[in-house]
């Protein structure tokens, strides 16, 4: 492999990294439908 194969390698995973963590943080907050809120969910505790 040449030395562009390793940049191109490079960029495409550090750009699958910051995508998975953009996923995984929202995945976390809490939308208010409460459906898999890891969060404690103001309208949980309304009903």
């Amino acid at each position: 492999m040449k030395t562009i194969d390793f940049v191109i390698l490079g960029i495409i995973a550090a750009a699958l990294f910051f995508a998975f963590r953009r996923v995984r943080s929202k995945k976390g907050s809490c939308s208010c439908g409460c459906a898999n809120c890891s969060q404690a969910c103001p309208m949980a505790r309304k009903k």
